[in-house]
């Protein structure tokens, strides 16, 4: 009995510790029904259907224009998309799909 209340209390203090410091959880926007991961990745495991590219990139473009057309290019390029992986400088992202 004393061997089955310890392994519980070692279950409730594992997973209690793993909730309390999964602190870089998040909540993505969605720019045209795509997930946007901008400096990060996500914690699930997925797919990587692919890159898209922004060319002819012009120095005065923002990173909100520059997300708007990576977006527009996964959904043309890889319609089963469901999420980008965008790049520091905002020119690339890896367009990836959630495993079940």
């Amino acid at each position: 009995m004393k061997k089955i209340l310890l392994l519980l209390a070692v279950v409730t203090v594992a997973t209690a510790f793993k909730l309390t410091t999964d602190k870089a959880a998040a909540v993505t926007e969605q720019v045209n029904g795509i997930h946007v991961f901008a400096y990060s990745k996500p914690s699930t495991k997925y797919d990587i259907l692919g890159t898209v590219k922004v060319k002819g990139i012009v120095s005065s473009e923002d990173g909100p224009h520059m997300v708007e057309l990576l977006t527009q290019y996964a959904k043309r390029d890889h319609p089963s998309g469901e999420a980008i992986i965008v790049g520091s400088n905002f020119e690339k992202a890896e367009v990836i799909r959630f495993k079940d």
